[in-house]
């Protein structure tokens, strides 16, 4: 059933349709009592399968569990009637397949849009929560630059405590949901589906970006799969992507899971580091080769949140993205003069990620980090590092031989292990050091382990 102008649900004030999904219709509407627009979902026809219902619900609840700024808001979610409802935030922007529709994406802005898509992922596997449907068309890019996941309707919630512990949807073995292009093997096998499986899902997304193409392509939905299974990636091919950046991709792209980042929070730390060596080195690609944001804010397209950004509104967004900028840089700058090295790159590569062409970042991420080489004989062995000072968990850094293109100022200690030979746990300090006040020139530390 359609809405017309003027009904409400609950306390909500339909205004107009502005789009069809899957599951449901969308509608802008107005909160007299919080005095903003929202966006309305409603099951189309008033649907109660059960499945639909609860696949409705599960999204409300997956969505409404986040809050970080790369995840669409979910209010409420609520019935009128028999009508179930949710109200989410209203975003305004296009989403990354018109992007992409408009030919392969700069670098720099496809690094941050996939930062800011992994930063979103992250808080949700964090939270138990595995999107499973991760497409362009599942992404919105505001006017500002700025990322929103939407749709955690084929979300699946990881197993916890107490009477909700099984998954809010379940499928029957080999049964797979999701849309077949960016679909990870497992998922199209029916087999265990992990955080692994959006991370495949964002490698796919990634090179969609940068090549104008997805890495398995097919004239029919066999041959689709087929690619997805069992044909390497492609390479890019594209003049200007960092062999790094490319590396990102295709272990993202790897068929088993377990070749894979575990999670979108390992993939972020590698997009971030990355993010940071573009920024030190001044890698082009970045904001200033943008497309302009004029001419994105002039497509027009009678969908959900999309909408013109212009005059008052377009200059409100842009001084928000500068105040965000001069916070962002300003933190990092503050952590720099007060010798708290790590923290000052982990925030200025945070804000690299957004803001990739600033000299300010650049400063900061070069008077707070350098490169690192560790080597071992043989080679082959896995790199753990831990700081004196920090997470006790550490990070793994890969297997050596090792060249890691920016570690932050700190003491470190380095566990090497390699199968059939003792592990070794070495210090590693990359800290400056100072004479009189003045810091003293370094080398890269080199790291050689027999």
């Amino acid at each position: 059933m359609s809405l017309d102008r003027g009904s409400r649900l609950g306390r909500y004030e339909v205004r107009s349709l502005i789009g069809t999904g899957g599951m449901g219709e969308v509608y802008l509407a107005h909160d007299p009592d919080l005095e903003r627009d929202v966006a309305i979902k409603i099951l189309r026809d008033g649907s109660t399968s059960s499945d639909r219902v609860r696949r409705f619900v599960q999204e409300a609840k997956a969505a409404s569990a986040l809050h970080h700024p790369n995840v669409a808001h979910v209010y409420e979610i609520g019935t009128h009637g028999e009508m179930r409802f949710i109200a989410m935030e209203l975003l305004e922007g296009e989403t990354l397949r018109r992007r992409i529709d408009a030919g392969p994406l700069p670098v720099g802005e496809a690094l941050s849009l996939a930062t800011q898509i992994a930063a979103g992922l992250a808080a949700a596997h964090n939270a138990g929560i595995i999107h499973r449907d991760i497409q362009p068309e599942n992404v919105i890019i505001l006017a500002d630059g700025y990322a929103k996941i939407l749709d955690f309707g084929l979300a699946k919630l990881r197993e916890r405590e107490g009477p909700d512990a099984a998954t809010l949807l379940k499928t029957e073995p080999g049964f797979t949901m999701g849309t077949l292009g960016y679909m990870a093997p497992e998922q199209l096998a029916g087999g265990e589906i992990t955080p692994a499986a959006d991370v495949f899902s964002l490698g796919v997304v990634l090179y969609e970006m940068l090549a104008g193409r997805r890495p398995f392509e097919g004239t029919t939905a066999t041959e689709i799969a087929g690619a997805i299974i069992s044909k390497p990636p492609p390479p890019l091919n594209r003049p200007g992507v960092p062999p790094a950046l490319e590396k990102v991709i295709f272990r993202a792209l790897e068929k088993s899971a377990g070749g894979r980042y575990g999670n979108a929070g390992e993939m972020l730390q590698a997009l971030r580091e990355l993010s940071g060596e573009m920024a030190a080195t001044g890698v082009p690609g970045g904001v200033a080769g943008r497309r302009s944001w004029k001419r994105v804010a002039g497509v027009a397209a009678a969908m959900v949140i999309l909408a013109l950004i212009a005059g008052a509104a377009w200059m409100a967004l842009l001084g928000k993205r500068e105040r965000d900028a001069e916070r962002l840089i300003a933190t990092a700058e503050g952590h720099l003069r007060r010798g708290a090295y790590p923290e000052a790159y982990g925030a200025a590569v945070a804000a690299a990620s957004m803001f990739p062409d600033n000299e300010r970042l650049r400063n900061v991420i070069a008077n707070s980090s350098e490169k690192v080489v560790i080597e071992s004989d043989p080679p082959g062995a896995s790199v753990h590092l831990r700081r004196f000072k920090g997470s006790p968990e550490g990070q793994d850094a890969g297997t050596t031989p090792l060249t890691i293109p920016r570690l932050a100022w700190a003491d470190y200690l380095v566990t090497i292990t390699k199968e059939g030979y003792a592990a070794a746990v070495l210090p590693m300090s990359t800290a400056p050091a100072f004479f009189r006040g003045q810091l003293m020139r370094r080398h890269s530390p080199h790291l050689e382990v027999d």
